[in-house]
């Protein structure tokens, strides 16, 4: 009996080890190897919240969704609050938001039913995540889904922005962006890109040829030095050397108060509106006040000659 015992409790031994060591060796949904580093995504987590709220969300879980008050109405990614910049590893898109450097060359974009845009956390640096087509006189971009959306984004239009050539080089490009309407002509005239760039053991697709663009808007392009973060910890890239149009953007980057309180940065932007109202009627007024007094001056001379 003692050696019987024995044996069942050595059995029990080996069957916790096991638990244990399966336990202990089992991935986390919050680890990723990215450029030969290991690295995690919830660097994001307090970098984003101020701008933003987590929610989960299925098969995703965690996931960020941009608040209003802070991208506006209408928000999609990679179109307000930046502009792109041709760089040594494909078109980057620089953005005038200070947490913009996370969810615009890190993870991926999706456009939910319930919540609009979210945005699934990644690890793997790239200057902009979006898929692109050129021709016809037009530029247009998407950004990318998860892998496991299974998503067609080549013909899923709310996902994609188009300008026409000339406005892709500047400050402003989305405010020029085709509207829904004319998505069709557009998706047309236009042809996939297949250059590819690369970092770290990362590709994505780089955008069109900058000597195209150039040739057909009839000025050199400039190519930004930019320096991707290393790997391991996700943080922001560094552009070195931007010229136009990337140092002439306005409004001017985002200050502290942003940092402190979302709200009134939101308020901030409302106020340029309301200042060129003012400027505007303040230019206004003088005529208003000058129309009157143009015929006095004549009508009281010629009374007195009589």
């Amino acid at each position: 009996m003692k050696r019987i015992a024995m044996l069942l409790w050595a059995c029990c031994g080996a069957l916790v080890g096991c638990a244990t060591s399966s336990k202990t060796n089992a991935p986390t949904a919050e680890r990723a190897t990215s450029h030969g580093g290991v690295a995690s995504v919830t660097v994001f987590y307090d970098a984003l919240a101020p701008y933003g709220e987590w929610v989960f969300l299925g098969e995703y879980g965690r996931v960020w969704r941009p608040s209003i008050a802070v991208v506006g109405a209408g928000f999609r990614p990679y179109g307000p609050g930046g502009y792109w910049v041709h760089t040594a590893y494909g078109w980057s898109f620089e953005t005038e938001w200070s947490w913009g450097w996370a969810p615009f060359h890190y993870g991926r974009w999706y456009l939910d039913p319930g919540y609009g845009w979210v945005w699934i956390p990644d690890t793997i640096w790239a200057p902009a995540w979006v898929t692109w087509r050129y021709g016809g006189g037009y530029v247009g971009w998407a950004p990318l889904p998860p892998a496991s959306a299974r998503l067609a984004v080549e013909t899923y239009h709310p996902y994609w922005c188009f300008v026409a050539t000339e406005h892709f080089v500047l400050p402003d490009h989305y405010h020029h962006a085709v509207p829904v309407q004319n998505y069709h002509a557009a998706f047309s005239a236009t042809a996939p890109v297949a250059q590819q760039g690369t970092y770290g053991g990362s590709n994505w697709n780089s955008g069109p040829p900058p000597g195209q663009v150039s040739q057909e808007i009839g000025r050199p392009i400039h190519t930004a030095e930019v320096a991707p973060p290393p790997g391991g910890v996700p943080q922001p890239h560094q552009l070195l050397g931007h010229g136009a149009p990337a140092n002439r953007v306005q409004p001017s980057p985002p200050t502290a108060a942003e940092t402190a309180a979302p709200a009134d940065h939101s308020g901030s932007e409302k106020s340029p509106s309301a200042a060129e109202k003012s400027a505007a009627a303040q230019r206004e007024q003088p005529r208003r006040d000058k129309e009157p007094k143009v015929p006095a001056p004549p009508k009281s001379g010629k009374r007195k000659k009589r």
